[in-house]
């Protein structure tokens, strides 16, 4: 600034954002990645700490669908952001190649409040890694109502499509006896406001949406034992109410379709 004779000061970075999607990183681009983020990283960083609120970390949107890095490949890329101080915010995992293996490291994830939206479509996460994760991210809960009371998102969006997920309905019913308010029904995107105690703290877009496999939906449920020492019919109650809650929401869905419009407004 010529006219007040100081110099101006470069603008803060207002989150990290990295867009990889679609780039196959293999274990040498990845580090080669992480290298670069915790070489030159920390000035913009540390620019937008001093601009942020006391005791905030900067926060990360990491776009890596598609990339194929693997279970070792995610952790390395969320111990990275860890040693940067950096919160992910948003962590889009498509198609990233991700086993059960990862369980752990997304369970790291998921205890961080800041989390908004996880996705975790087209991997091969089963029953037991995807319950692991989402059972973790009650840890956050008071940390999310309370950030929700101050304009943030009072629950965690974590869309699982089309992973090894072999009974959905057991998965959901292994929530609810776990405590955990979780729901079918919001679109990826729309963020919950709502932080009454009794609003939903998961959002599962896509979870219905499983391949086909003996205990999954569509598969045989004659005779099951389930991990939790339930019998068959047990197991097909869950089924069966679950079914009814997707076609709940695709009637309610219908019905808004097909709602006549209003009449137009007299000349």
């Amino acid at each position: 600034d010529s006219a007040g004779g100081s110099q101006a000061t470069p603008p803060a970075v207002a989150r990290l954002e990295m867009h990889c999607g679609g780039l196959r990183l293999d274990e040498a681009r990845l580090a080669t990645l992480c290298c670069w983020l915790l070489v030159h990283g920390p000035p913009a960083l540390a620019a937008c700490a001093d601009n942020a609120a006391p005791g905030r970390r900067p926060l990360a949107w990491l776009d890596l669908r598609g990339t194929r890095i693997g279970d070792a490949g995610a952790a390395r890329v969320l111990s990275c952001l860890e040693a940067l101080g950096v919160e992910a915010e948003r962590l889009w995992l498509d198609a990233a190649g991700l086993t059960s293996a990862s369980a752990e490291s997304l369970r790291q994830a998921v205890l961080r409040p800041t989390l908004r939206e996880l996705r975790l479509a087209d991997n091969s996460l089963d029953d037991d890694a995807v319950f692991s994760v989402l059972s973790a991210s009650a840890s956050a809960d008071e940390q999310r109502r309370a950030a929700a009371a101050s304009g943030g998102a009072a629950a965690l969006v974590v869309a699982l499509a089309r992973n090894a997920i072999r009974d959905p309905a057991g998965l959901l019913e292994r929530l609810r006896r776990s405590g955990i308010v979780a729901s079918l029904g919001q679109p990826l995107g729309q963020e919950a406001a709502s932080a009454a105690a009794d609003s939903p703290r998961l959002v599962l877009p896509g979870l219905c949406d499983q391949p086909l496999a003996p205990g999954g939906r569509g598969g045989s449920v004659a005779a099951a034992t389930d991990s939790n020492g339930g019998n068959g019919d047990v197991r097909q109650a869950h089924r069966t109410e679950f079914l009814m809650e997707v076609l709940a929401s695709i009637t309610e869905t219908l019905s808004a379709a097909a709602a006549p419009l209003p009449p137009p407004p007299p000349p």
